[in-house]
């Protein structure tokens, strides 16, 4: 019986610790030996209040969802509400969202849910707890100064067959902006000749710290995935192709691009010049602006997108793409406007491929492009890197795009000077960089139905970022907006808090009061996260805890320091993975870009056609752009069969090209009259630019052909071209043409010639020479005797005439003709 008792015991304890302990939520099965997330899900549908302010209740409400996904019942569920430290540092924020639960020491009260909850069920649940410490004595947060604190939502159940544990969690942050009237509070504070606690209002409520406000800006991306079918030249009559109908649905309303824009008509339309329109600034992609361009037209979307010229279907979209573009156009005219790079491209990746046309395009172009179809004057020479990490080749990159400034991570930088005020460090050379928090970045990336993680999300944090609902990514993406203008609120400090050091934070140390929010390009929030988004930077600018920051503003000061001695190194983030384009795919982009260099220096502009070589090759360079596009982690498998698919419709483009000019084979044989009788030829060109060649020949020993130099073939037609030519001998031969550009690609495929000359050659002119040299000589020397009435030496041997031969050479009669009806001198009748 002692045994039994004993073993009961030891029981009753693992049962409590069980309970009471447990890995994050969303650990995988066995990590520590148990269950997590395997029988119960929590989904968290709200947080009340999102942000404690001064005139909040005195309580914290959580509202969700628990359904069972495992595959038996679930007995005596419970579940309550924990609390961490509070979140000091930058890196905190993300650390938290995975922290061990044990660091959730904070603890409410258990609260019962329900006694058993079946296979694939759910209920809805509320949980709520006192957010400070009362003369009530109940369970609280124990939250006594405004900051950022990680809450948790603890579940407890047993399954069957199994024993009670700890079955989900599911983390969010808080922000407490300001703690409400609390009478008990009021009273110590009275209490109190600390004039520390002076802050504490007469009814107990705490204000935030205000004296340092952070300059808040955002960039509100107008951008997409790119959507042009790929391989489809420029400038000519050909109907554009778009992959799918990706494009047409976001722009449509109730799309994403619609939501994201109708976020900012809103705010304009409230109020145009209030502190949060001044703060927000359209960060739009010059690829989505020509995509929309081309769907006002009539165009395709392509059947299999890698083949140029498979079939396609009508596109629908035209209405929608025509009235996306305008309200975009009128929206501009009213805010800041600013390029991105050149759909999305990674400026590393344009570093490894070295071609200055697709840099061109890349970073220097875009704001052009914004320019000529929004019609209005974007900001200038500020480059936005979509990973938010500069290396030292890239920013050489960016300086020869003559820009004066980047926005990147406050973790891609090592400041050698001291803390700037607002983020902005010189790095030399005409290059400065405003910096921003990756934390932020993070959080901004996790809100949507797709959350991903940033690019310079530390690789440890990016589980924690991504779980959970929609609604408590959402949560947490409000306290972390939040997190700097909370930090430091040393006003409400107590004593024992003041005297305990702030551990260190680099990021803070960054960017110190300058707040720049930087949402990834093809940001999937919905309308209640831009909504929640948009209402956190109110509360901020409203309580005075931020001040809007002009972009433009920014763009200038980096400017004037750009030329100032370096106060900052360009460093690779700590513990972060920057992923960028395969090195397959910049083989790739390499290779096609300097075919498609070779071939365009090998066209001429023509007045009279009015395509010219850059608008007809421009878009295979765009194609290239887009495959380097810079995607979060969890896309790069599908970016890279993207780009795969785009740089081999792109050389598939660039050989049709190729074989757009060639030489039209004649067939059969070709017969030289003589010995210097020209090569007849005809050469094509089904191109609409006109391209200048040379012809690559052949010829076997015993010929020679003359060189014709550059030959130019108009565009749409052909061309015939004389070959001189020189054969020595009368024979068969082969002979083989090919057509390069001038500076040595093939153009079409080679032909070959059976040529047959009739030529004699050298022999038969000496012979002929000599036969002329004989009888000139011959001649000469029977003149020579009979000038001097000598008897030619040559008719010595002939015999004598006799007299009939005289007299026919003698007589008139017979070298005249008879007359008629006269005697012939041999006394015949005619």
């Amino acid at each position: 019986m002692r045994v039994l008792i004993a073993l009961l015991g030891v029981l009753a304890v693992v049962g409590v610790f069980v309970i009471g302990s447990g890995p994050p939520a969303g650990a995988a099965p066995g990590d520590d030996g148990s269950e997590t997330g395997e029988f119960l899900r929590i989904s968290l549908d709200a947080i009340d209040p999102s942000a404690v302010t001064t005139t909040s209740p005195g309580t914290v409400t959580a509202r969700g969802t628990l359904t069972n996904v495992g595959d038996r019942p679930v007995n005596n569920i419970a579940m309550r509400l924990q609390r961490a430290p509070q979140v000091t540092t930058s890196e905190g924020l993300g650390d938290s969202l995975s922290a061990d639960a044990n660091s959730f020491d904070v603890v409410g009260a258990f609260q019962d849910i329900s006694e058993q909850l079946a296979p694939g069920k759910s209920l809805p649940f509320t949980l709520r707890i006192n957010l400070s410490d009362n003369s009530s004595g109940d369970p609280s947060l124990q939250i006594d100064r405004p900051g950022v604190y990680p809450i948790l939502i603890n579940v407890n159940g047993t399954p069957d067959y199994g024993v009670p544990a700890r079955l989900d969690d599911s983390r969010t942050l808080l922000p407490v902006m300001g703690l409400p009237a609390d009478r008990d509070r009021a009273r110590t504070a009275e209490q109190s000749a600390d004039p520390l606690t002076s802050p504490i209002g007469g009814d107990g409520s705490i204000p935030p710290d205000t004296s340092a406000p952070v300059g808040l800006t955002m960039l509100w991306p107008i951008a997409a995935p790119a959507s042009l079918a790929p391989g489809v030249t420029g400038g000519g009559d050909e109907t554009v192709r778009l992959m799918d109908n990706g494009l047409q649905q976001s722009i449509s309303p109730g799309g994403r691009l619609d939501n994201l824009l109708m976020a900012m008509e809103q705010v304009h339309a409230d109020d145009p010049d209030s502190q949060l329109s001044r703060s927000l600034c359209l960060a739009v992609d010059p690829d989505l602006l020509i995509s929309v361009q081309s769907m006002t037209e009539p165009y395709l979307v392509s059947t299999d997108p890698g083949d140029p010229t498979g079939p396609a279907r009508e596109g629908t979209g035209t209405p929608d793409a025509i009235a996306f573009l305008d309200r975009l156009s009128a929206l501009a005219g009213q805010t800041c406007v600013v390029a991105t790079s050149f759909a999305h491209v990674d400026t590393a990746a344009l570093t490894r491929v070295a071609d200055k046309d697709l840099s061109e395009i890349g970073l220097r172009a875009p704001a052009d492009i914004v320019d000529n179809i929004l019609g209005v004057k974007s900001v200038r020479g500020l480059a936005i890197p979509p990973s938010g990490v500069l290396d030292d080749a890239s920013a050489d990159l960016v300086r020869d795009t003559l820009s004066t400034g980047a926005i990147v991570s406050a973790s891609g930088i090592d400041n050698s000077a001291p803390t700037s005020p607002d983020g902005t460090y010189p790095l030399g050379d005409d290059l400065a960089v405003q910096t921003y928090d990756p934390a932020l970045a993070s959080a901004l990336a996790a809100l949507g139905t797709t959350p991903h993680s940033a690019q310079v999300t530390p690789n440890a944090q990016r589980a924690g970022w991504v779980r959970g609902s929609e609604q408590a990514r959402r949560q947490t993406a409000i306290a972390s907006l939040m997190f700097t203008a909370l930090e430091p609120s040393a006003s409400a400090a107590t004593p024992q808090q003041l005297a305990t050091p702030a551990p260190a934070d680099p990021i803070a140390d960054r960017i110190g009061r300058g707040e720049v929010l930087i949402a990834p390009p093809t940001w999937s929030a919905t309308p209640e996260d831009t909504k929640s988004v948009l209402s956190a930077m109110t509360m901020l600018l409203g309580s005075d805890l931020a001040v809007a920051r002009p972009l433009p503003g920014i763009t200038e000061e980096l400017t004037t320091i750009a030329s100032t001695p370096a106060g900052a190194g360009l460093v690779a983030p700590r513990a972060t993975q920057i992923a960028g384009p395969s090195p397959q795919a910049i083989a790739a982009v390499r290779s096609s870009s300097s075919a498609i260099s070779q071939l365009q220096d090998s066209m001429t502009t023509r007045s009279d056609v009015p395509i010219t070589p850059a608008a007809y090759m421009a878009p295979l360079r765009e194609d290239l752009l887009r495959a380097m596009a810079s995607v979060s982690p969890q896309d790069q498998d599908a970016a890279a069969r993207a780009a795969s698919m785009r740089t081999s419709a792109v050389s598939i483009t660039v050989a049709s090209i190729s074989d757009g000019v060639g030489i039209l084979d004649p067939g059969g044989r070709f017969t030289l009259a003589s010995e210097r009788s020209p090569l007849l030829l005809v050469i094509r060109n089904d191109l609409p630019v006109a391209m200048r060649a040379r012809l690559n020949i052949t010829v076997p020993e015993g010929m020679t052909v003359g060189d014709l130099g550059v030959i130019e073939i108009p565009p749409n037609g052909t061309r015939q071209i004389e070959i001189p030519t020189r054969a020595d001998r009368s024979r068969s031969m082969t002979v083989e043409i090919g057509l390069v550009t001038t500076n040595g690609v093939p153009l079409g495929d080679p032909i070959n010639l059976s040529v047959h000359s009739n030529a004699y050659g050298k022999p038969l002119f000496i012979i002929t020479i000599c036969a002329g040299v004989l009888l000139v000589f011959l001649a000469g020397r029977r003149l020579w005797h009979r000038f001097r009435g000598e008897p030619d030496p040559a008719d010595l041997d002939r015999p004598e005439p006799d007299e009939r031969d005289r007299l026919m050479a003698d007589s008139r009669a017979l070298h005249s003709p008879p007359e008629r009806g006269g005697h012939h001198p041999d006394g015949g009748h005619r």
